[in-house]
């Protein structure tokens, strides 16, 4: 696309401040995403769990097909609806995320409705209901 990005693995090329990023706003902390999103942590985010282990799990699931890659055409930041193969797939995941016993304390997502309708679905199916959505 023309644009440096990435330096070294990480989003902090020249090109940074022209993407929606939040690298480009100066955001590198929870804490600065959380002041920048006015999300307050006393109601919106859950505490800290009291845990044995300090140990987390991420999970990263990727949005399913989009209709525009039924027609291969790149999406890149297109705004773009999942087909009904995408929806599917986030079924699926759900699935496979309720048999493995994963339970999830925030997840993330990005504006794009492919992104959040993936991340709703998979839930859905997973039984993960009480967690912020950020």
């Amino acid at each position: 696309i023309g644009l440096e990005i990435l330096k070294d693995g990480k989003m902090c090329g020249s090109d940074i401040a022209k993407t929606r990023a939040p690298q480009a706003t100066g955001i590198s902390t929870l804490a600065d995403f959380m002041t920048a999103a006015r999300i307050e942590a006393s109601g919106s985010v859950p505490k800290p769990l009291a845990v044995e282990s300090p140990n987390f799990k991420v999970v990263f699931l990727r949005h399913g097909e989009s209709v525009w890659n039924v027609a291969n055409i790149f999406t890149g930041w297109a705004d773009v609806d999942l087909s009904p193969a995408g929806e599917a797939e986030a079924v699926e995941a759900g699935k496979c995320l309720k048999e493995k016993g994963f339970k999830f304390d925030v997840v993330f997502t990005s504006l794009l409705r492919r992104s959040i309708k993936t991340a709703w679905t998979a839930l859905m199916h997973s039984d993960n209901y009480s967690m912020p959505i950020i």
